[in-house]
């Protein structure tokens, strides 16, 4: 599994980067205006019907059945993933037709960015059965790493089209996923030969029967995450009814708060998911998974509460330095850290959704992540309600209503799961890192840094965050290591020296 962790991790860092580069220049571009607002409501719609059909159902359906039929017979693997591709493809591009027809008459902003974005579906779920495939053969990287010919597109817009009109950011988002699919296609037809997949091509057929048999967990699936992503759509809708500006701040905030999670998170689960599938087969008694589970449970509880104390630390360095140039101002800052900080209560608990969520699809269990979602979701609503209409918070409260149902959600999904959390592991991890991350508060504010900056002639505020932000992460990072060492905490040696995931293999 390390070789696996660490070229998803590698992939899934670059196009992160990536993304974070595009933000910048949205916010550069168009700050925290109502104009964005709108593409982010509308983009957020988009995003909901991609988790219906994209990586994540697609992933969970696809990769235990197909690991499955290739171990005995790899072409007709190949053509259950033909048939799949196919049946996505049908399936998708009538929705899209669908909804294009019920907004054609209808005009108004929102809308209008829907109509643009609904035709990305189709790359997106195409780019989600093909990033499945190629990691079923062992290619991790470029699936992990497509996101950055989008990241590219709309960073490019962002920054050398003079008008930069809000519909045409749509567009250059559409054309950005159409580049994210073809990278894909074009590495599956170099993996075959051109010739090769023309032959292949003229065999698929879409819903055939080995398809058919998937429709019960597809279904149950697609059920379990609409929940989730209709909720957050709706967090949207609420950010808005608080402050017009206010699906800007959520934006900006959860994307920061989610780099840990897909660093991190989604490179671990995506590593161990291939091969969970197939022990939960080959295992009698199920200790070897189980096991393995469970050190997967100390990587990733390491990582997320390292990443959750450093991002209540040093959060609003971070917006700062990302986002605080052009129309992105002061007060665009303070309610982007706000939302931020909020946002990052929830990292841990989402880790362990997500990791019990594969769990039980790899052992064909589709009803209980079904289950978890509603639950979820249901809190999630009701905290909405309270916090917006009710007691009139800020669009903070949004964030804060997300965190706590994900606490929630998790306590509901982990008491199913057949494996244990050392719980006085996670303790000695949460009192090094507060540990670190105060001594490294305290070390940052004795250098007088800002003060500093200003005497060598730097006095844009992002640039003294970013110098802010980088003594403050050096100094945290150091003081981790030194707790971790003084606690005899190993895991965090063995991930620095790329050794995770010696105990997952045979």
């Amino acid at each position: 599994m390390i070789r696996a962790f660490t070229t998803v991790f590698q992939g899934t860092l670059l196009s992160r980067m990536s993304g974070m580069l595009r933000d910048t220049a949205l916010a550069f571009a168009f700050g925290t205006s109502a104009t964005l607002a709108a593409y982010f409501v509308a983009f957020r719609f988009a995003f909901l019907l991609r988790r219906l059909f994209g990586e994540a159902l697609v992933s969970a359906v696809f990769i235990p059945h197909f690991s499955r039929i290739k171990e005995q017979d790899p072409l007709k693997a190949e053509k259950f993933y033909g048939d799949f591709f196919m049946s996505v493809f049908v399936m998708v591009l009538s929705v899209v037709f669908a909804f294009e027809l019920a907004f054609f008459y209808c005009d108004y902003p929102i809308i209008t960015h829907m109509k643009i974005l609904l035709p990305a579906l189709v790359f997106l779920s195409l780019y989600a059965v093909n990033s499945a495939f190629l990691q079923c053969q062992g290619v991790y990287f470029l699936p992990a790493i497509a996101p950055l010919f989008c990241n590219l597109t709309v960073t490019f817009f962002c920054l050398f089209f003079q008008k930069r009109q809000a519909f045409s950011l749509s567009g250059a988002s559409l054309m950005g996923f159409g580049f994210q699919w073809l990278s894909t296609q074009l590495a599956i037809m170099y993996f075959w030969g051109f010739s090769g997949f023309c032959k292949r091509v003229v065999s698929w057929r879409p819903f055939s029967k080995v398809v058919r048999a998937l429709y019960a967990p597809f279904i149950l699936g697609t059920l379990g995450i609409s929940t989730t992503q209709i909720n957050s759509f709706l967090d949207a809708v609420f950010a808005r009814y608080i402050d017009i500006e206010g699906p800007t701040y959520l934006w900006f905030s959860i994307r920061l708060e989610q780099l840990p999670l897909a660093l991190f998170g989604l490179a671990l689960s995506t590593a161990y998911f291939p091969q969970l599938a197939k022990r939960i087969d080959q295992s009698i008694d199920g200790g070897l998974w189980r096991f393995s589970l469970e050190k997967v449970l100390k990587y990733g509880s390491l990582l997320m509460v390292f990443s959750t104390v450093g991002l209540l630390f040093f959060g609003k360095e971070a917006v700062s330095c990302l986002y605080e140039r052009g129309s992105f101002g002061e007060g665009s800052v303070d309610r982007t850290s706000f939302c931020l900080y909020a946002y990052s209560l929830g990292l841990f608990p989402a880790f362990y959704t997500f990791l019990a969520t594969s769990v039980f699809h790899a052992q064909k269990r589709y009803v209980l992540p079904l289950q978890g979602a509603a639950f979820a979701t249901a809190i999630n609503a009701v905290f909405n309600v309270f916090f917006t209409l009710v007691f009139r918070f800020s669009v903070a409260s949004v964030a804060f209503a997300t965190a706590l149902s994900q606490w929630l959600g998790a306590w509901f999904l982990w008491r199913k799961v057949p494996a244990k959390t050392d719980m006085s592991y996670v303790a000695k991890v949460v009192f090094a890192a507060l540990s670190s991350a105060f001594a490294a508060s305290l070390c940052q504010e004795g250098l007088g840094l800002p003060q500093v900056c200003q005497s060598v002639g730097i006095t844009k505020k992002w640039m003294i965050s970013a110098v802010n932000l980088g003594a403050g992460s050096m100094f945290y990072g150091i003081f981790f290591m030194i707790w971790m060492r003084a606690l005899h905490i190993k895991e965090l040696e063995q991930i620095l020296l790329r050794r995770v995931g010696d105990e997952f293999t045979n």
